[in-house]
């Protein structure tokens, strides 16, 4: 059955329409969606995964959208904490998280300044893939349920540090 770009929106977007919040990862085929989301004035979440370049022309749609935004350090050409200052110089989210693998995660906050919170060890790392989708849904988890930052990210890095325990993605 073939389905049209626009069925296809309609129906992904039902939720959002409803909703009050969207989450996104910066790919190319959720670009509809992401405009979309503004359009209805939704939030949106999002994970620009490993970025080197703030002029990266294909996450700067993302990151200028996101009023919560998250990466990994993995190839920052700058220390997290100076990178941290630039993104929320040039793209202003409310909510800023640096994932810093081993080290923990960096949360930087409009307004609120920057801070660093330590890795959990929970269990032997057997698996770290994944480990960043099981912050940014940890934390998006909890922070809709209670609105605090630093607390959803603390929650977030244990959720994280458990999931790179298991074998599986």
């Amino acid at each position: 059955m073939y389905h049209t770009a626009v069925h296809l929106e309609r129906a992904l977007l039902k939720p959002c329409a409803e909703g009050d919040r969207a989450a996104f990862r910066a790919r190319r085929p959720t670009l509809p969606f992401l405009a979309s989301a503004l359009r209805l004035g939704r939030p949106v979440a999002t994970d620009v995964h490993t970025i080197a370049s703030l002029e990266d022309e294909y996450n700067q749609v993302f990151m200028a959208a996101a009023e919560i935004l998250f990466m990994s350090d993995e190839l920052l050409p700058v220390p997290a904490p100076e990178w941290a200052s630039e993104v929320m110089r040039r793209y202003s989210p409310r909510i800023l998280v640096i994932g810093l693998g081993a080290s923990g995660a960096l949360l930087s906050t409009r307004g609120g300044g920057t801070q660093h919170l330590p890795a959990e060890t929970s269990r032997t790392v057997v698996n770290t893939i994944g480990a960043g989708d099981a912050l940014f849904s940890a934390f998006l988890h909890c922070y809709l349920a209670s609105g605090d930052a630093r607390q959803s990210l603390e929650k977030a890095v244990l959720f994280a540090a458990h999931k790179i325990g298991a074998i599986s993605a």
